[in-house]
């Protein structure tokens, strides 16, 4: 790879702004830490349920997607190595549920919708041909 003067000064000033700005940058992008302390939930039971979760008293559990097979009736096939993930809710009173998957090249995110009851109304691909994305 050969660089031009442009280039080379467009990195240098790029590298520079990350040394200058990047210790307190860094600091700030950090979360704060949990908290232990009494769950608004109740207390996780002893013992799993027939999914394998711990969950306090009132809840239950449901497996919504297994990679390699369909999401429910949506037709969409669920990504394989699912790794992390999160929920978002939408001003629709739906959510969200994004997972991340690490396959080399084959890694993305996939997201699940449901409605405000609870059941899924659409499976999709987000991001796709990724390497070691974190969702």
């Amino acid at each position: 790879m050969s660089l031009n003067r442009r280039e080379l000064l467009r990195l240098s000033m790029l590298g520079g702004g990350a040394l200058a700005l990047g210790p307190g940058l860094l600091n700030e992008s950090h979360a704060a830490p949990a908290q232990p302390g009494p769950s608004p939930y109740g207390a996780i039971s002893g013992w799993p349920d027939a999914n394998g979760v711990r969950l306090p008293a009132g809840f239950t559990s449901r497996i919504i997607a297994r990679s390699g097979q369909a999401v429910g009736n949506t037709g969409y096939t669920w990504h394989g190595a699912p790794n992390g993930g999160n929920c978002f809710s939408l001003a629709t009173g739906d959510w969200v549920y994004v997972s991340n998957g690490e396959l080399g090249a084959e890694g993305g995110a996939s997201a699940v919708r449901f409605d405000g009851s609870g059941a899924v109304v659409g499976a999709y691909r987000i991001l796709a041909n990724t390497r070691r994305n974190r969702a």
